[in-house]
């Protein structure tokens, strides 16, 4: 009688070949990144922050184009804080639940989307100059983007009745630019100036960006199919796509890219052009690192006091930076005017 021969068993061999993996992946851009700081000629600056305390962690945020005002908002009120006193010089308090707020690019206006409609406020009086309601937007499924290139216009991305299609709306001209399919509808980016759309198709894996005159399609872009964030430069030349731990940068002109790891791979990262284009910001365990755009290459690091990141903004000017963290009330500013 022969002896009976045991049967391998591969689990454990699989569990070790998908631990090796798991390190690799984690480890990479931190060993990458030493590795390159001891080879390089080229010290990496870092940048302290200077921190104050909000009254709660999560608060929406955007920085005055000029860097010295801090503007804050929770479900149903408004704050504008003094960066360098770290007081609040204005308070509104609304009868409505805040959704977002964000400057407009010539910086003349706050725009405050609320439960049921957008509202412009001039930023220097602090009164309601225009509102629209979502009757204003003809035929609103879901609004899902907003982008406000000076106080007096307003673009919105929204699906129709039957979610078949995205309408880019010019609410003050009251007419639609673009209409584009469905599937483009959680990966949106306009430029500053709005004469530029880009949009990822996680159906079709790829990247489209459309010219809002002519609404030609300017430029297709290769992508994988995995879940992630879309930037696009605010002079339209550059597009990052944040997913897999890493984020990919094209250079729409040369038509090249650069690859920038990501060392917390369970977590998408933020990401923020400056508002020249010229570097672009991505937020790691240790700080928010900054890069040359046509380059690729860090050129610094801003050192942070938590990597629980919830948003990230740039002065107008491009000489302040701030962040704000989901579970912590402490929002970081930094100074980049000599960076």
């Amino acid at each position: 009688m022969q002896p009976l021969r045991s049967k391998s068993n591969p689990a454990p061999w699989a569990g070790i070949i998908f631990g090796l993996i798991f390190l690799a992946v984690w480890f990479w851009t931190p060993i990458t990144r030493t590795v390159n700081t001891w080879f390089s000629d080229t010290a990496i600056a870092v940048c302290k922050p200077y921190s104050f305390h909000l009254q709660q962690p999560g608060l929406g945020m955007c920085v005055s184009p000029d860097g010295h005002f801090l503007a804050t908002a929770d479900e149903r009120s408004f704050a504008l804080w003094n960066i360098h006193s770290r007081k609040i010089v204005t308070r509104i308090t609304l009868d409505q639940n805040i959704e977002r707020i964000a400057y407009s690019n010539d910086g003349k206006t706050l725009i405050m989307m609320t439960d049921d409609s957008v509202k412009f406020w001039d930023t220097q009086r602090w009164t309601i100059t225009r509102s629209f309601n979502h009757a204003s937007f003809g035929g609103l499924s879901e609004l899902t983007h907003l982008s406000a290139p000076s106080g007096d216009q307003l673009i919105a991305a929204f699906t129709d009745a039957g979610h078949e299609y995205v309408n880019i709306y010019d609410a003050a001209a009251e007419k639609t630019l673009l209409q584009i399919g469905s599937e483009y509808k959680n990966y949106l980016s306009f430029d500053s100036s709005c004469n530029l759309l880009a949009g990822y198709s996680r159906r079709h894996a790829r990247i489209a960006v459309w010219n809002m005159t002519s609404g030609e399609q300017e430029d297709t872009i290769l992508a994988d199919e995995f879940a992630g964030v879309l930037r696009i430069s605010p002079n339209g030349r550059y597009l990052a796509w944040s997913a897999r731990g890493r984020v990919l940068l094209y250079d729409r002109m040369t038509k090249k890219s650069n690859t920038i790891y990501h060392d917390m791979p369970y977590r998408l990262p933020l990401t923020a052009f400056s508002p020249d284009s010229s570097k672009i910001a991505v937020s790691q365990r240790d700080g928010i690192q900054l890069y040359e755009t046509a380059s690729g290459e860090l050129t610094a690091t801003l050192s942070s006091t938590s990597s629980d990141y919830m948003s990230l903004d740039f002065s107008q000017d491009g000489n302040t930076a701030a962040a704000n963290y989901e579970n912590e009330s402490t929002v970081d500013i930094w100074d980049l005017s000599g960076k």
